[in-house]
């Protein structure tokens, strides 16, 4: 909270000099508040609301929210940040849950010179080669290798099989970068699953897999998907495969 704080409100600063005939400060949200993602956009808008009460005027110029839904779309996160910018003629803009919702977004922002904050948007590409995309998370290469890391020192699992939904670009950037940490470190994938969001039978594709210790699964909550990713967890022991929970892993 206190880096995400920092960084709005730097931004903030700069949108106020630049704004310095206006007396508000308009900062635009687009966030998947609807769809698959919503659990996640839900909770970052209440946490950038809990930010802007914190901090309601910036350089002594009041701050207001523009809040758009990007209803966890690609097609819609363009349209959202395109109306923020032309329409709500935002100072700044902050977004978004999801990776490839960011990346869609991004363009837009970057083409009309607007600059926007990530929340956790962790995907390298959503600020490769931008000048006004910025973030305050972590990206996957450092998620992908600390999961590995886990699974392959901590619980000491040598062999994994890795779940990946092909349509989230969130899901396919994280898997590879566990694949190629937990190789790196001696470890033997031998199953790479795929999905797409919206699949019944995720379930029914590890069956055929029963040779591994782990399943890593990078995405997010799906009601659709089963068991298998039924919390936000990248690491999911199996019982079914033979071998027990382990009690260090999470639930």
């Amino acid at each position: 909270m206190r880096k995400f704080l920092a960084a709005l409100m730097l931004v903030l600063m700069l949108c106020a000099v630049a704004s310095a005939d206006d007396d508000v400060i308009k900062v635009g949200i687009f966030n998947c508040l609807t769809g698959q993602n919503a659990f996640g956009g839900q909770l970052e808008l209440e946490g950038t609301q809990l930010a802007h009460t914190l901090n309601p005027e910036i350089l002594g110029k009041k701050v207001e929210l523009v809040i758009v839904d990007n209803k966890s779309d690609k097609v819609e996160a363009a349209n959202a940040v395109t109306r923020l910018i032309e329409n709500d003629k935002v100072n700044a803009i902050i977004g978004t849950y999801g990776s490839s919702l960011a990346m869609a977004g991004g363009e837009v922002a970057e083409k009309a010179g607007v600059p926007v904050i990530g929340t956790s948007c962790t995907n390298p590409l959503v600020t490769q080669d931008k000048k006004y995309y910025f973030r305050v998370c972590f990206i996957d290469p450092f998620q992908g290798a600390g999961a590995a890391t886990y699974a392959f020192r901590n619980l000491e699992l040598k062999r994994a099989a890795t779940l990946v939904d092909m349509a989230n670009d969130y899901s396919v950037g994280l898997g590879k970068f566990f694949r190629d940490s937990y190789k790196k470190m001696g470890g033997e994938i031998v199953a790479s699953l795929f999905y797409q969001s919206g699949d019944h039978g995720v379930n029914r594709r590890t069956a055929g897999h029963r040779v591994f210790a782990c399943i890593f699964c990078g995405g997010c909550y799906r009601p659709e998907t089963g068991e298998g990713t039924r919390r936000n967890i990248p690491l999911y022991r199996c019982r079914r495969y033979g071998q027990p929970r382990n009690r260090y892993a999470r639930r």
